[in-house]
């Protein structure tokens, strides 16, 4: 699921050669000590290479936490209101559309570091716990159902959630009409003698 683009390899490549140049780090024109590579140097520091990969580390979970939060507010009609509920129920499904391959156990095990017990949330705990919780990718994300997953919304589909939350508000001010109507008329009908 973790691919390096080319100019990331060619990034550790570079490191790896600028390590290469101190005999500290194990690296020979011959072989590579890993062990020693990815350890701390004398001062306690990390190699070139060591932290050029951690970077990228950090850089690939930090995109795979705003692919899976983009496309729960793209699940949302556009929603990004702190305060608005977000269910483990949507998590799970956008968990499943970008990243398709994950097995549910591991699914559920993010899903259960972002919510616990409860099984919803605010938008802003939920967004900022999925950006601290280490979860990998585990399907490539230049697999053509991530990108399909990822693309934004089309106008057409933006305008119709648009009316569709019109139509549901207009429904639910004519429930609420009906219902103080009925109490209404209850209130004012003629009693029998």
């Amino acid at each position: 699921g973790n691919e390096r683009s080319r100019a990331q390899m060619e990034e550790l490549a570079a490191e790896l050669a600028s390590d290469q140049k101190s005999a500290h780090w194990g690296v020979t024109e011959k072989e590579v000590h890993y062990v020693t590579l990815l350890s701390e140097g004398r001062d306690g520091s990390p190699s070139l290479y060591a932290n050029a990969l951690r970077k990228q580390l950090y850089q690939q979970r930090a995109e795979y936490a705003e692919d899976i939060k983009r496309h729960i507010i793209k699940s949302r009609g556009g929603d990004e209101d702190p305060g608005s509920v977000v269910t483990a129920k949507q998590v799970r499904q956008s968990l499943r559309q970008v990243d398709p391959d994950k097995p549910q156990k591991e699914g559920d095990e993010v899903l259960q570091r972002i919510f616990g017990r409860k099984q919803k949330g605010t938008w802003g705990d939920v967004s900022a716990r999925l950006a601290l919780v280490w979860c990998e990718r585990t399907t490539p994300r230049a697999d053509r159902r991530v990108q399909f997953a990822l693309r934004p919304p089309s106008d057409l589909l933006r305008m119709a959630q648009k009316k569709t939350r019109h139509v549901l508000l207009c429904i639910r001010v004519a429930k609420a009409f009906a219902e103080a109507g009925a109490e209404w008329r209850e209130r004012h009908r003629p009693h029998p003698p």
